[in-house]
């Protein structure tokens, strides 16, 4: 079956606005993922900056003008009620006829995107009673800033009670005293690293 260049050229610019549309995707939801993390180290960090993180959400806000610009060129083509003139002589064959996918991965090339990192994601502790007993990252409940947490280790009721124990069992020459050196007797205070409000503290029992 013949088919006419018209036809054949109108099937090459739906491939590449398929082709476009999908690339446009990519780009759009690779920019969010990026702004998202760089907002949230921000937070956490104001004085941090990734030069790297930058660079890739600037290219990729230059290739989604250049995309806008090619989409709105192919729109136009589309639009024309006759994109050719027609063409005198033997119609050509369609084995002949340019591959439409081929042609609009020329023209706009193939590009992949790039695998998350093996690394998981920070997790944010939103329940400041379920903060683990060393630096996690929350929100603090008074400044309403993401943070990690600062720790400072106070004296609670496991080192009194260690300390009962050890004198129960005979270390009357001063080894009974010995908990109340080892934090991992005491109980764990959180402090906002901004605003040095309290957050909460993490007993031991």
């Amino acid at each position: 079956m013949q088919r006419s260049s018209d036809e054949l050229e109108m099937e090459t610019i739906a491939e590449k606005l398929n082709y476009l549309s999908i690339r446009r995707q990519q780009l759009h939801d690779r920019y969010i993922i990026l702004t998202m993390l760089r907002d949230f180290r921000h937070q956490t960090d104001p004085g941090m900056t990734d030069m790297r993180g930058e660079a890739e959400i600037e290219a990729i806000q230059k290739e989604l003008d250049i995309l806008s610009v090619k989409k709105k060129d192919l729109l136009e083509k589309q639009e024309r009620p006759n994109l050719t003139q027609q063409r005198t002589g033997s119609s050509h064959d369609i084995s002949h006829s340019p591959d439409p996918m081929k042609t609009a991965k020329e023209d706009f090339g193939i590009c992949y995107i790039e695998t998350p990192p093996d690394v998981p994601a920070p997790k944010v502790i939103t329940d400041v009673e379920e903060l683990p007993p060393y630096p996690a990252k929350t929100q603090c409940p008074y400044c309403h800033a993401f943070v990690t947490t600062e720790i400072t280790h106070t004296v609670g009721p496991v080192v009194w009670l260690v300390c009962a124990m050890s004198f129960l069992v005979g270390c009357v020459a001063g080894c009974c005293l010995l908990p109340f050196c080892i934090n991992n007797f005491k109980d764990v205070n959180h402090k906002c690293p901004k605003c040095r409000s309290f957050i909460h503290t993490v007993k031991k029992l």
